[in-house]
């Protein structure tokens, strides 16, 4: 668990303060008997994660690690989803217009003579989740050639509006697009409905063959490099 937690602060604190990232929630869901394997023990202690029988305990955390919320709903309150719902809506971060977003990602493609790269997909979810892990780990390298968007198809607004150019492709989340600065498709894909990672051969070989139609810039070698390299994600 502790693993898994610093894996999702690390997330968010690398995304804080980037306008083309999403800004959305990222879940937890942890139950009695994994709290009690040993491993974990220390840090439920740490942070009091302790509830009562036929309770749950909800917590919700800055990107800072900062406690922002703790209470105990008792399961049997027949209130108790409606109580969670309210706790997240006067916590939740601000949401992002992916219309913006989209559009202010293809003014700089434009100025700078760059390709714009869109990330599609849930980060709650673990392939949305890595695939956006590999886009930081490589961010220096790919935006050499691409102006790095990130849509967040779980709690951005309006993305489907904003994916327009994208419709007719049917992409299923989570996706990589690779567009010109005039909004015309280069290459595309959404084989990745796996967790990314180094097991994941045919996500490599996909997201190479994404990278190898669009760069211009980034030389083959250094697609190869950077592709084979999902392993240094880390966590879930």
């Amino acid at each position: 668990l502790k693993k898994t937690l610093d894996v999702a602060l690390r997330d968010l604190a690398q995304e804080s303060g980037k306008p083309h990232y999403p800004s959305g929630w990222m879940q937890m869901a942890v139950d009695s008997p994994e709290l009690n394997r040993s491993i974990n023990r220390k840090l439920a202690k740490f942070k009091k994660w302790d509830t009562p029988e036929d309770s749950a305990l909800i917590c919700i955390y800055d990107d800072s690690g900062k406690q922002l919320v703790r209470k105990t709903l008792m399961l049997t309150d027949a209130n108790a989803a409606d109580s969670i719902k309210t706790l997240m809506a006067n916590n939740a971060p601000t949401k992002l217009d992916a219309v913006d977003k989209w559009n202010t990602a293809f003014e700089t493609a434009n100025r700078d003579n760059r390709r714009v790269f869109v990330l599609l997909g849930n980060p709650n979810l673990k392939p949305g989740r890595q695939l956006r892990r590999w886009l930081d780990e490589h961010e220096e390298t790919l935006e050499r050639d691409f102006v790095i968007l990130s849509l967040d198809t779980n709690f951005d607004l309006r993305v489907d509006e904003a994916t327009g150019a994208l419709r007719d492709f049917k992409l299923e989340s989570p996706a990589v697009a690779i567009l010109d600065a005039d909004q015309s498709v280069v290459a595309l894909s959404s084989s990745f409905a796996v967790p990314f990672d180094q097991r994941n051969r045919l996500g490599r070989e996909t997201l190479q063959q994404v990278l190898e139609k669009g760069c211009q810039k980034i030389k083959s070698d250094e697609i190869k490099r950077i592709v084979s390299q999902p392993a240094a994600l880390g966590g879930g």
